[in-house]
């Protein structure tokens, strides 16, 4: 038998053998091959590019959004000859700010020329799409934004009137929150400065008659009504009717916010607020700013802040007295009750003017808040998702939040406080 000859060589068995030793491999390819044809058959279909099955298209609605930027316009902005159809109070009231302070938002969106100016700034230039048709203006846009974060509604709600589309407004909203966060954080979101810690000394001892005092601290609850049922157990207590969220500020006497601490689950009480809160992390680091003070002649390094009898007894905490035991004493709690109502007014602004949902954004949110919501001294430096920017499960992270300020109708400096 000839080695070279392949003809001498009985292959049949040889076959047989290699065929039914990868049979069952074979078999396990063409049944994975047709459950992968049988799949990407039901993509095809979904997706409308398959000819068998009913054909999935989304329907076109032709919106008149030229039509609507001229009605917005004629109602609230106006021109050169004809003045708006609503007063300057409907426009504040409806908008959260001034018509000025709206206007100065939108120029400043549309102004910024940092290089590479990022993608949601682009997103509000007038372009013209596809059909040659231009897109959406950058009033209607904003609008939208605003609309949503000063009523707390849907991105849909105003479909009718500013004839933008649930998705579209959905991106008007997203990228606001981005371009207000990059042009006003550093001046809404920073910590407070000797300049300004100075200011609230002097703001507090003329008001109250307390030097040295930074502000008042305390914790509330914000009713979170569609928490999903398996986080109930975290964020609901008893004597709440539905789940919360707590929320840990600091505010001074005109009610500018420094501070505030949020998405802690309803079930703590104001000290596991505090405990977790980075509030006096500078103290312990030692890189806390000294704005030294002085009281019947005794020095003091640090400043203080007004708490209720629930708070540790700590040196930065001043509390009042269970008990009046004489006058001197009872002039005392008089003063301090008095000057805690600061926080308790600053909590009532909150809650009579938020009407926003908790959002998933953080810092982005919470700046786009405080300029809509406090453009005009309510309550100042406040930051807020709002959205009060309470974090959500789901992306859980409790935050930080350090005051700014806005007075009146234009931006303060970066090292401007109080005054």
């Amino acid at each position: 038998m000839d080695p070279n000859n392949l003809n001498d060589f009985d292959t049949t068995n040889t076959y047989d053998h290699y065929d039914a030793f990868f049979q069952p491999d074979y078999d396990r390819y063409m049944r994975d091959y047709e459950s992968y044809q049988h799949y990407m058959s039901l993509c095809e279909q979904e997706a409308g590019g398959s000819s068998s099955g009913p054909i999935r298209r989304r329907r076109y609605i032709y919106r008149e959004r030229e039509e609507a930027e001229e009605r917005l316009i004629d109602d609230y902005f106006g021109d050169d000859e004809y003045e708006p159809k609503y007063p300057e109070e409907t426009f504040r009231r409806r908008y959260r700010m001034s018509s000025t302070l709206f206007n100065k938002i939108v120029n400043d969106i549309l102004s910024y020329d940092v290089q590479p100016i990022p993608e949601y700034f682009t997103y509000f230039s007038s372009r013209l799409d596809a059909t040659g048709r231009k897109s959406i203006g950058p009033i209607l846009k904003c609008t939208s934004a605003i609309r949503q974060l000063a009523y707390g509604t849907a991105p849909d709600a105003f479909d009718e009137y500013l004839q933008i589309a649930e998705r579209t407004s959905r991106e008007c909203l997203d990228n606001f929150t981005k371009c207000i966060h990059v042009l006003y954080n550093h001046k809404f979101l920073r910590r407070p400065s000797a300049t300004d810690i100075e200011k609230t000394y002097k703001l507090h001892e003329e008001k109250h008659g307390l030097p040295g005092m930074l502000g008042s601290i305390d914790c509330m609850h914000w009713d979170w009504k569609n928490c999903p049922k398996s986080l109930h157990g975290q964020f609901k207590r008893r004597d709440h009717k539905y789940p919360t969220l707590m929320l840990e500020a600091v505010a001074d006497q005109r009610l500018w916010i420094w501070h505030a601490y949020f998405g802690v689950p309803g079930a703590n009480n104001d000290l596991n607020v505090l405990y977790g809160s980075p509030l006096f992390d500078d103290e312990i680091a030692d890189i806390a700013s000294e704005c030294p003070f002085i009281v019947n002649g005794h020095t003091y390094r640090k400043c203080y802040y007004l708490v209720d009898d629930i708070y540790p007894e700590w040196s930065t905490f001043v509390k009042t007295f269970s008990v009046t035991r004489d006058a001197k004493t009872f002039k005392f709690k008089t003063v301090q009750e008095a000057a805690r109502k600061d926080i308790e007014r600053a909590f009532g602004v909150l809650q009579g003017l938020a009407s926003t949902c908790f959002s998933k954004k953080s810092k982005a949110d919470r700046v786009g808040y405080n300029i809509c919501h406090y453009p005009q001294g309510q309550i100042r430096g406040f930051p807020g998702d709002l959205s009060l920017g309470i974090a959500i499960p789901g992306d859980m992270s409790p935050g930080i939040i350090r005051g700014g300020k806005l007075e009146g109708d234009s931006f303060s400096g970066d090292n401007a406080g109080p005054t």
